[in-house]
């Protein structure tokens, strides 16, 4: 293999196809609809397990270009995501980057937890507030002699 200093362009085309070639020694063809992604990871982490290992829920690469299409904005708290992004793709669909997202980013992740939360606290409220508007359970005072 002969290296030679290229375009940012020409070096991540070659490692692709470098990656496509390992793959494919390995008898490993990956579907259409998300070999980009899975590509995109095993080139920013040299870890050719994502190939059998990164699955995607049905619909979602499809919803995310369509979100991105839509204008939605991709959120990330670091610059390290930020330059695994092809930003000249993202605001080819309409979309941007947002950086330096931390509160973001902390929110959406704390938001299921929150709900859990704040669910829990309403049922303490409702279930304090029927216990004070039901009536005690009359006492029978009949007396039993043995």
């Amino acid at each position: 293999m002969k290296l030679e200093h290229g375009t940012p362009m020409d070096i991540e085309g070659e490692s692709m196809r470098i990656i496509r070639e390992e793959l494919s020694a390995m008898g490993v063809t990956l579907p259409p609809e998300r070999a980009a992604a899975v590509l995109r990871a095993i080139h920013t982490t040299a870890d050719f397990d994502y190939a059998q290992n990164l699955w995607f829920t049905p619909g979602a690469v499809e919803a995310g270009v369509a979100a991105l299409k839509a204008g939605t904005p991709i959120v990330t708290d670091t610059n390290m995501a930020r330059s695994g992004i092809n930003r000249g793709a993202c605001e080819a669909l309409g979309g941007s980057i947002l950086l330096d997202a931390f509160g973001v980013v902390a929110m959406v992740a704390m938001t299921p937890l929150l709900t859990i939360q704040m669910l829990g606290l309403l049922y303490q409220l409702k279930m304090k507030k029927a216990a004070q508007e039901t009536p005690p359970a009359p006492v029978d005072e009949e007396i039993i002699e043995l």
